[in-house]
């Protein structure tokens, strides 16, 4: 089974202009069950999270 990436776009005007970012998620897809969050500690920011896998703490 094969599935499309998922694109990120970043905003630096209030959503007046969207500059494409994908390739600083490596062009990934996106699952539902993780996505982006408002930023905890500043609102202006969003929270993308994701999985990874490999690495050395089992990509947890």
């Amino acid at each position: 089974m094969t599935f499309g990436q998922s694109k990120l776009y970043r905003s630096e005007d209030y959503g007046k202009n969207f500059k494409d970012i994908t390739n600083l998620i490596n062009n990934t897809f996106i699952r539902t069950e993780f996505g982006m969050a408002i930023g905890p500690e500043n609102s202006g920011k969003v929270v993308l999270t994701a999985e990874v896998s490999g690495g050395s703490r089992g990509g947890r």
